[in-house]
């Protein structure tokens, strides 16, 4: 029979490699009875593990097959209950879309129907937030049908699921900037008509394309040096969680493009799971912070509907907190 200490580092080494996750653990003795104590570190969120007989792993110890048990069920625990809290934050998030939809969608005119040379930076917020929340909406609808299939064809569809949410991911920190910058949409509104479109484009649709983006750059940014990565990262600088959520892009920009990281350092699949959380936690609070400060009505429905509340900091700045 192997002694207490033998028992956690068992646990700790086995379980670390089916999940790669951390496991720790401590035997407490009240009267004449030991008391195993294990503590599974699975973050950014917390794993409650309830209603399982840990007395079940003293008695594995000695037994292959039933350790072997122990570990199988603690991991698909772990998995189940990860799942589960990304099924709640896509509920969250395409519940907000459609509050969004029946209550603050508008029908904006196009720029040819203006007469002045910009267009009313009022109505440009509009557009921005309507287009963020459409973008991020509909990604995360086409994501929340794939885990109304069940965890395994999710976690198989993984590769697929990150495409998605590389998307989702650039458009937070643009939002969070956004949030912190409210020049900035003037960029992201105008990038997008100034990039250059190729050698056998003619002269005229060149300069057809560079009025529109004009006309959205109300700030008369230097859009394509704004709407840079490093610019954006600049501008969240000292946020709490920034470097999460750098991480996370940097991340799931591997899987949009050709990359042998996927395949050849494969992820478990706790730790594919933990990466989507991390992202639906950060749609979660970039929506809010969208839908409170970008937008003028329903602010407390949308933090009720997303289960978060928007925090400031001295008023203006969005804290992208983690809780």
């Amino acid at each position: 029979m192997m002694n207490d200490d033998a028992i956690v580092d068992r646990l700790e080494q086995d379980l670390g490699q089916i999940t790669r996750i951390k496991v720790g653990g401590k035997v407490f003795s009240f009267g004449n009875q030991d008391v195993i104590v294990f503590k599974i570190d699975a973050p950014p969120y917390i794993c409650i593990i309830k209603d399982y007989d840990f007395s079940k792993v003293r008695e594995a110890v000695s037994d292959n097959e039933k350790w072997n048990t122990v570990l199988s069920e603690l991991h698909m625990i772990i998995l189940n209950r990860s799942f589960e809290l990304i099924r709640e934050d896509f509920i969250k998030i395409t519940g907000t879309v459609e509050f969004y939809e029946l209550n603050c969608r508008k029908n904006f005119r196009t720029p040819t129907s203006y007469k002045n040379s910009k267009i009313d930076p009022d109505i440009l917020d509009k557009i921005g937030v309507q287009t963020f929340v459409y973008r991020l909406g509909g990604h995360c609808v086409t994501i929340k049908s794939i885990t109304d299939m069940g965890i395994n064809p999710f976690i198989n569809m993984e590769l697929s699921i990150g495409v998605l949410l590389r998307s989702c991911v650039l458009d937070c920190l643009y939002i969070m900037a956004w949030c912190n910058d409210q020049t900035l949409i003037s960029a992201i509104a105008s990038e997008s008509f100034i990039r250059p479109l190729g050698k056998d484009v003619p002269d005229q649709v060149k300069s057809h394309f560079k009025n529109i983006a004009d006309f959205f750059n109300t700030d008369d940014l230097d859009a394509i040096k704004a709407m840079k990565i490093s610019n954006i990262l600049k501008i969240l600088e000292g946020k709490p969680n920034i470097q999460w959520y750098e991480n996370l892009y940097s991340i799931y920009s591997k899987y949009d493009h050709f990359s042998l990281i996927p395949n050849i350092a494969p992820k478990s699949s706790v730790e594919k799971l933990e990466l989507v959380l991390l992202a639906t936690h950060m749609i979660k609070h970039s929506l809010c912070s969208l839908l409170t400060m970008k937008n003028d009505d329903h602010q407390d429905k949308f933090q009720e509907i997303l289960g978060v509340k928007n925090k400031t900091e001295d008023g203006n700045n969005y804290s992208f907190a983690y809780e």
